[in-house]
């Protein structure tokens, strides 16, 4: 597989909220919604972040903030140079002249956005339900809002939105109507849930393993039992290779490899 390399000057930095920033690059990169690139900051290694735009001349790569690294990516400004790769990984598929349901919660938000905007230009009618923590760490509402999207914004604490879960706003809206295609980003956990209530309409879900390569050649994102590699055949998976995978829900690998169960699951 040919590299594809890039040095590049972040023509902005965005802040979507304390802890949640965006970079925004000049330059053309042919990417489908779900993909993502590995950003070097040429000091530290580098790290897989989601494609949160692109729109032929620019793209746009969200991150928390959450520890040492992205910490350190934090600190950069307009101007300063990073070190890309990429893209790399599969996409969420896009139909037309279809109802789409999207679900996201934190920062897998910012990659949905992304996919709606494609949506939208295929004719297809989107309904979006966005989730967070607080108010404060709401992200792309206005966005949403400019493509004609009003977003059914969902906190834990009702400080923005109504009081709940995305997983409550959905089975509220499967209740009134039945879209032709579920898309969702997120935390695991909320992932299998709403994969577990699409009540057998088509589901894609856009997952994250620990990455080195990003080429299917280390093996670190292989996710039991059948080896599936996040950053090839993924991270966008559909519902009949989700349930191949039974760590899916359950656990994910650190970088030594070793299991990190998910709060709730069993074990």
């Amino acid at each position: 597989m040919k590299e594809k390399r890039f040095t590049l000057k972040i023509m902005d930095v965005i802040y979507e909220n304390e802890k949640t920033i965006t970079f925004i690059f000049k330059h053309k990169i042919k990417s489908g919604p779900g993909q993502f690139i590995m950003l070097s900051d040429l000091e530290n290694g580098e790290k897989p972040f989601s494609i949160s735009s692109c729109d032929g001349s620019s793209f746009g790569v969200t991150m928390k903030i959450v520890g040492e690294f992205t910490g350190k990516l934090s600190a950069l400004k307009p101007g300063d140079m990073v070190s890309i790769r990429g893209p790399y990984g599969s996409t969420f598929t896009i139909p037309e002249g279809k109802r789409c349901l999207i679900t996201g919660g934190g920062c897998g938000v910012p990659p949905l956005f992304f996919l709606a905007g494609r949506l939208i230009e295929r004719n297809n009618t989107v309904t979006a339900v966005t989730g967070f923590k607080t108010g404060s760490e709401a992200m792309c509402v206005n966005e949403f809002e400019k493509t004609g999207i009003r977003p059914v914004i969902m906190t834990d604490d009702g400080s923005l939105g109504a009081r709940g879960t995305v997983l409550d706003a959905m089975r509220d809206i499967l209740k009134k109507e039945r879209p032709d295609m579920i898309y969702a980003a997120g935390p695991e956990i909320m992932l299998k849930k709403v994969m577990d209530a699409s009540d057998g309409i088509p589901c894609e879900i856009l997952v994250e393993r620990y990455m080195k390569c990003a080429i299917g050649i280390c093996g670190q994102c292989a996710m039991d039992p059948i080896g599936l590699r996040v950053c090839v055949e993924g991270p966008v998976l559909n519902k009949r290779a989700v349930g191949l995978l039974s760590e899916f829900g359950a656990y994910r690998r650190d970088a030594s490899g070793a299991k990190e169960f998910f709060c709730g699951a069993t074990h």
